[in-house]
């Protein structure tokens, strides 16, 4: 029997949320010169993967926790 699933409230289904260390820009200052450069925690995407459900877009259903029974 498979598990039952929800959409992750976190992120909305997407998988992803915003970066915090670029504020979701992609891009953060050079310390050499003011530049932009692509952020190294979302390699410039502005997003990273959902910490709720790990990029899935579903989490364990809250009423049977993934049983299929409650």
């Amino acid at each position: 029997m498979g598990y039952e699933k929800e959409e992750c409230t976190w992120c909305n289904g997407t998988g992803k949320e915003y970066c915090g260390y670029c504020f979701g820009t992609g891009k953060v200052n050079c310390a050499c010169g003011g530049f932009d450069d692509d952020c190294i925690f979302c390699n410039g995407t502005g997003n990273i993967k959902c910490n709720m459900c790990l990029g899935d877009g579903e989490v364990d259903c809250s009423m049977c926790f993934g049983f299929g029974r409650r």
